[in-house]
């Protein structure tokens, strides 16, 4: 099996670059933009798995979900996007023929601060320091 380079976290504070598997059959392998920590991601499909739908073609740019089901981010469960490769299962991809990479990446991490903008009932009128 061929491996990838990717930054992991050992334990707090710690952090390592070490070797990991290429993706398994009904992974899809994407190339990452942009290439940071976390699960931020706006990808453009390089290579669908075996047993992945013929929607996803090489090209495509993409997002993801980074959630399991189990509700944690996928740097718990799985290798996180500070790669220049990741694989994932094509269930996660959403597709977007219209949206940039840049804009793509900002898919996860916009609802996240509305969220918190909302939560914290800031408004046009406030000045926030």
């Amino acid at each position: 099996m061929n491996k990838i380079k990717a930054l992991v976290l050992v334990e707090p504070g710690h952090t390592e670059i070490r070797d990991i598997d290429m993706p398994v059959p009904g992974a899809v392998l994407l190339q990452e933009y942009p290439n940071v920590l976390g699960h931020e991601v706006g990808a453009t499909i390089l290579q669908p798995g075996s047993g992945v739908p013929a929607t996803f073609q090489p090209g495509m740019n993409v997002t993801l979900s980074p959630y399991q089901n189990c509700g944690k981010t996928m740097g718990v469960r799985q290798p996180g996007a500070m790669t220049g490769f990741i694989a994932v299962t094509w269930e996660k991809l959403h597709i977007s023929n219209t949206l940039s990479l840049r804009e793509l990446a900002l898919i996860e991490p916009f609802p996240v601060g509305f969220r918190a903008a909302a939560r914290g009932r800031s408004g046009c009128l406030y000045r926030i320091r």
